[in-house]
């Protein structure tokens, strides 16, 4: 069984491969509105899925239950956000991260949870699909780095 965070990113994968053959500008406009949901989505998700497997090996079942518990109404997860949970586990880990960490990367993160927010509010973006899937990579670049900083295992 597939994890929720490797659904959505399948599910991100296939629709950029099947934007190509959408005619239309307004179908074109929604559907990257709705890739870019799904980005925040999945950056969301990304981020608990790290801090469970980060605290599964480090962690008793009562204490990962709780860590469970607590990251799963995780939301907005701009990059502010991101640092300020993720310093509450580890914060030589969120320093390093922060480090390593590229400006884009920083702001693309921000970029997708801002639009996202004036999607769900029925406001206008002036999002191309271009811009969006230039996001998206720096997106999944700085979750892949974060992932490095909290390891789903113990360091040797």
């Amino acid at each position: 069984m597939q994890s929720e965070r490797r659904q959505i990113e399948n599910r991100i994968i296939r629709l950029y491969e099947l934007f190509p053959a959408v005619e239309g500008d307004e179908v074109r406009a929604e559907l990257t509105k709705h890739l870019c949901v799904l980005t925040s989505g999945m950056i969301e998700v990304t981020c608990r899925d790290i801090l469970t497997k980060y605290s599964e090996v480090r962690c008793s079942p009562q204490v990962l239950r709780h860590v469970s518990t607590s990251v799963a109404g995780f939301q907005n997860a701009n990059t502010a956000k991101i640092i300020e949970l993720f310093s509450s586990f580890d914060p030589e880990a969120v320093e390093k991260w922060c480090n390593d960490l590229l400006e884009e990367e920083s702001a693309s993160i921000n970029s997708i949870i801002s639009n996202r927010h004036q999607i769900a509010h029925g406001r206008s973006i002036g999002l191309s699909f271009d811009v969006l899937q230039r996001y998206y990579k720096f997106a999944l670049s700085a979750v892949q780095k974060l992932e490095n900083c909290f390891p789903g295992h113990k360091k040797s």
